[in-house]
């Protein structure tokens, strides 16, 4: 089995045109980590929770500089939540993770998004503030961050990594690589290596991954028709 790994990039890539095909040109075999995005600003903003960016977005519509890949994983998560709350922020665009933290930092942009597998030092060191995470549960490595579901926002957004197979490939086929890679996600030594990097690690099979998939691709869908992105 010739196996892909894939992440939401395949989505956001085949909305913005770059690439013809996303999940559903192949068959989902394995779910298996998860690195939850945290909208985040500094001391000087101002800005310590969501509420505190909410308030501002409303009274000044476009006024909030974002720092974002445009078309890409990193811009989503903000237009999700545009879409979810009704604010409103401008967009201004860095090639990748490093520039756009690093406008963070010197005030270019108010704020950007961070995680816990890149950024733990500046979030601990309180050097870039956690608005709150992007994922079910509060996390591990940052106890006192509330998630923004806590907050009022039914918001959860990671980078979800998985493993695909071929379009058409056999179901028996499928089951047997998904469960090598279930007793993968299981090793402790694999485990504790990738809680050291604060990365989660989530298995999820062949079925699950699919309805994620899904839904996962039909909120970013409505999110890029709705700024002129991708047009049905």
């Amino acid at each position: 089995m010739h196996a892909v790994h894939i992440h939401q990039s395949a989505i956001t890539s085949y909305l913005n045109g770059r690439i013809d095909f996303q999940y559903d040109g192949f068959e989902t075999v394995a779910r298996l980590t998860s690195t939850p995005d945290i909208p985040g600003a500094t001391p000087s903003s101002g800005y310590k929770t969501w509420a505190d960016v909410a308030a501002a977005a409303k009274a000044n519509p476009g006024g909030i500089k974002v720092g974002a890949t445009l078309g890409s994983t990193s811009q989503f998560m903000w237009l999700l939540l545009e879409d979810l709350t009704g604010v409103t922020f401008s967009y201004v665009p860095y090639d990748g993770t490093a520039e756009r933290v690093t406008a963070l930092l010197s005030g270019a942009i108010d704020l950007g998004s961070v995680n816990i597998a890149s950024n733990r030092a500046l979030l601990e060191a309180g050097e870039v503030i956690g608005l709150g995470i992007a994922a079910a549960d509060r996390s591990k490595f940052l106890p006192d961050l509330p998630t923004m579901k806590e907050q009022g926002v039914d918001l959860e957004y990671s980078l979800v990594r998985g493993i695909m197979a071929p379009k058409g490939t056999p179901k028996e086929v499928v089951d047997l690589w998904a469960s090598i890679f279930q007793a993968a996600a299981e090793d402790p030594g694999l485990l504790a290596e990738m809680e050291a990097k604060g990365t989660d690690v989530e298995f999820v099979g062949p079925e699950g991954f699919r309805e994620w998939a899904d839904k996962t691709y039909a909120a970013y869908e409505k999110v890029a028709i709705k700024i002129g992105m991708y047009k049905k």
